[in-house]
């Protein structure tokens, strides 16, 4: 199997530019593209890419994950990566969703082509065409998540195990944590021959600020357990730490409180009387509590003034 000139191009890039951790903010577009080796693996076999064609209108985000148990996992995945942007950009299919499929098929043959049973990887893209609608496509258990509210990260692919299969023809949901090894095994990825068709689902559009808070949430899971919020009052003279996830504080003034919980992700207000403000706003049950603000209990000459200031390691997304 052989490259044309933009899968050969793009396959030099990354080999040549590829690190095992680092990450990059695409302002241009408001992307985020991030990796880690992490604690296990003596080598990343990740790779991924974001491509723009302003002349076709669309942007695509794929990620490759190489098949770590191969000789050949990393390469299969820069070989794969390159050629799926290659068909997508060549092919003059106008559906996009069916461009996904031919994109995803051709980067299948490149891989098996050139290393059969010897290198193998997953694959997951999306694709955001020019009108905002988002289309995506899977093989393997590289996921793809959707943002439900503000905080809740929730998966919208489905994993291509043994455990997938069966969720998706009978029906049946089985946590992870319940299945054993051999229904964790991938039952598609990147290796095989002909016959293996691609998954398909369409996207729901996002709102305006998805990514930042996708970002925020992606961040509090990284650091859980590890942020540390330091309560004082406005002399500076009492403080208090909370740093252990189901650590509560009350801050009172008279008969009227602020009950404030941390629950390993952020810090919320658990309960909370009236004449409570957070920035001079009405606290409200229920709340993120700012990462720096001023809570004032009371609402005349005896109020009291407390300093809520939060820290946590830095995360670059």
């Amino acid at each position: 199997m052989t490259l044309g000139p933009v899968g050969g191009s793009i396959l030099s890039w990354i080999s040549d530019t590829w690190q095992p951790n680092g990450g990059q903010v695409v302002e241009e577009i408001g992307a985020v593209v991030a990796t880690s080796k992490g604690l296990v693996r003596s080598e990343n076999r990740d790779r991924c890419l974001i491509v723009r064609s302003r002349v076709q209108g669309f942007v695509c985000f794929v990620v490759c994950d190489g098949i770590g148990g191969l000789a050949n996992g990393g390469r299969a995945a820069e070989i794969a990566v390159s050629r799926f942007v290659e068909s997508l950009v060549d092919d003059p299919t106008a559906d996009l969703k069916a461009r996904l499929v031919h994109a995803t098929e051709a980067a299948n043959a490149e891989v098996h082509g050139r290393y059969s049973e010897k290198g193998g990887t997953t694959l997951a893209a999306v694709l955001l065409d020019r009108n905002n609608r988002h289309y995506g496509v899977t093989a393997g258990d590289t996921r793809i998540y959707a943002l439900k509210g503000r905080t809740r990260v929730e998966q919208i692919s489905s994993d291509d195990t043994i455990a997938g299969e069966l969720q998706r023809i009978k029906g049946v949901n089985v946590p992870q944590e319940d299945v054993g090894r051999a229904a964790r095994q991938l039952a598609q990825i990147h290796r095989h021959g002909s016959g293996n068709s691609a998954p398909y689902l369409r996207f729901h559009i996002r709102r305006p600020g998805w990514l930042a808070a996708v970002k925020r949430a992606v961040g509090n899971h990284l650091l859980h357990g590890r942020h540390r919020a330091l309560v004082s009052d406005t002399g500076g003279i009492n403080h208090r730490l909370l740093s252990k996830p189901g650590q509560v504080v009350k801050l009172t003034a008279g008969d009227r409180y602020i009950q404030i919980a941390y629950d390993g992700l952020m810090f919320r207000v658990q309960d909370s009387s009236d004449g409570v403000f957070i920035n001079n706003v009405p606290c409200r049950v229920g709340v993120t509590m700012p990462e720096s603000c001023v809570v004032t209990i009371g609402t005349d000459s005896s109020r009291v003034f407390y300093l809520f200031d939060v820290s946590h390691p830095e995360v670059v997304l």
